[in-house]
């Protein structure tokens, strides 16, 4: 069977993804082991909105302004060191930060250094991104501007469980090629949110950075969830 969030094969039966590690439905183990049906993996991405992406981090900048005005903070300063490596792993402590407060779990400014528990993988995945995306800018820059959300959703795949940097920044681009020009969109409306700061005399900037870090994660988390496993049956 496929798994239900990645669309990588599974054992059939498995209540959880050995690459994802997203727990798997009891319909879909019952439904791929009946030997006329097939499991087909399929990637949508119909279902995103960029107003819904920016309507959603608003929304967690509200309700959690100091605990993500702190983590953005922090993030920007600590991740500034080891020529800017650092970041990487906070950028994927700061999306366990925001999958906590979905989940309903009490979650602090602290959270972001969860991290680096995924150091290697997340630190992998951001120079293979990172270098795609430079890549991307040397031809005119707007390749560049397309490839730009490859790092948020292959960081964001790291905090759900993927260790290995590369196969991220693989799985990544497989959420991503269907809907490059809406992720673009996306990345350039919370670049240009997050640069509103600077006209409040440059220290307001971390009180709209923090929309940059959420909305990255938002997008992310609905161009994976954007991806399901269909059944067809011959």
């Amino acid at each position: 069977m496929f798994c239900q969030s990645c669309g990588q094969s599974i054992t059939d039966g498995a209540l959880f993804c050995n690459h994802c590690g997203v727990a798997q439905s009891t319909v879909q183990a019952t439904a791929s082991s009946a030997p006329a049906a097939t499991a087909v993996s399929t990637h949508s991405a119909s279902g995103y909105s960029v107003g819904k992406v920016i309507s959603n981090a608003f929304a967690d900048l509200k309700s959690n302004f100091l605990t993500h005005v702190v983590a953005t903070l922090l993030t920007s300063i600590i991740g500034g060191f080891a020529f800017g490596l650092l970041v990487a792993p906070l950028q994927v402590g700061y999306m366990k930060l925001e999958d906590k407060i979905h989940a309903g779990q009490s979650a602090t400014f602290t959270d972001i250094f969860k991290g680096f528990d995924h150091f290697v993988p997340a630190l992998v995945a951001f120079l293979i991104s990172a270098v795609i995306t430079g890549i991307g800018f040397l031809f005119c820059i707007i390749p560049g501007l397309v490839l730009m959300p490859l790092i948020p959703v292959s960081l964001y795949l790291v905090s759900q469980g993927e260790n290995d940097g590369v196969q991220a920044v693989q799985r990544a681009w497989g959420y991503l090629k269907s809907n490059l020009l809406m992720a673009m969109i996306t990345m350039l409306v919370l670049s240009a949110l997050g640069s509103l700061g600077i006209i409040f005399c440059f220290v307001g900037i971390f009180l709209t950075l923090p929309l940059v870090y959420i909305g990255s994660y938002h997008m992310a988390k609905e161009l994976v969830g954007a991806a399901g496993t269909t059944t067809v049956t011959p």
